[in-house]
């Protein structure tokens, strides 16, 4: 993502002019568990730049990439955010596990931006990538929508599904300890599935087929769901749908998630980044710059 050290507005007036000048970047990594930013003395605006993680290989796939997500806040001196940092997934068995979504929280639990982690990939299929919607990219399972998680993949009969990514307040959906896992939408929280951030941000775990070693997604806002051969649908604000490697419309990687982001003079970007989320927090300042002579000469 773009770092803006210096912010994008210069306030003219008869005065002077006022210039908001960034000072002070925190960068924060994934490290698997929240952690907070305590916002300077003297600072009421800060710029945060979010990106989601991205969704893991499969076998002859790649994991589709994070959303990128940026804004300015206002914000009070001393006020403590809760900084969430979602992981990229890994290979499981056959499929890529869905990435996690990365945010910013408020005290009080209010989102103030959330970039949606990439789709995990399928045999042969790539996964598809976070979005800068709210709402969450569908597959063989569909997306969800106002925070919810997204639908597991299903094929009647088939193991090869992979759970729903979850959302901020909605776990995805999973399997129901079955074969095919069940009908869709599928079980929310089940087996496979991402759980939200509301429930603790975990990857999903397990599949229908069980033939391997079945590795966690990963952790963030909310988590990325998993499966063995379709891939696995990214968390985000709202969940990713999970894919089914032999899903009748060739919906076989998993989507990814969606964005949320309130800020102002936003920059966002699909589908852009590649690893571990990762989040960059910018304290801005206003200056005043005393004028001399004429205020429409140039300067």
């Amino acid at each position: 993502m773009k770092k803006h050290y210096f912010t994008r507005l210069v306030f003219l007036s008869l005065l002077g002019f006022y210039v908001s000048i960034a000072f002070g970047q925190a960068t924060f990594n994934f490290t698997g568990s929240e952690q907070s930013y305590t916002v300077p003395a003297g600072i009421t605006s800060l710029l945060l730049e979010v990106s989601g993680g991205q969704g893991g290989v499969g076998n002859g796939g790649s994991g589709g990439l994070g959303a990128d997500m940026s804004g300015e806040f206002h914000v009070t001196p001393g006020e403590v955010l809760t900084v969430v940092v979602g992981g990229a997934g890994s290979q499981n068995y056959n499929n890529g596990s869905g990435g996690a979504g990365s945010g910013v929280i408020q005290a009080d639990g209010t989102p103030l931006i959330i970039a949606g982690g990439g789709g995990g990939a399928a045999v042969n299929q790539a996964g598809l990538g976070g979005l800068i919607t709210t709402t969450g990219g569908s597959s063989s399972g569909a997306g969800g929508s106002d925070g919810n998680g997204g639908q597991k993949g299903y094929n009647n009969g088939d193991c090869g599904w992979a759970g729903g990514g979850g959302g901020y307040i909605g776990d995805g959906y999973g399997g129901n300890g079955t074969w095919d896992g069940g009908v869709l939408p599928g079980t929310p929280g089940g087996v496979g599935a991402g759980k939200s951030w509301a429930n603790g941000g975990a990857g999903g775990l397990g599949s229908g087929c069980q033939f391997g070693v079945d590795i966690a997604a990963p952790w963030g806002c909310g988590g990325g769901g998993t499966g063995e051969f379709g891939g696995g649908g990214g968390g985000g604000y709202s969940g990713g749908g999970g894919g089914h490697y032999v899903d009748a419309s060739g919906n076989r990687g998993g989507a990814g998630g969606g964005s949320y982001n309130i800020g102002a003079l936003q920059a966002n970007t699909a589908a852009n980044h590649s690893g571990d989320g990762v989040i960059t927090i910018t304290p801005l300042v206003c200056d005043a710059i005393t004028v001399v002579g004429d205020p429409g000469a140039p300067v």
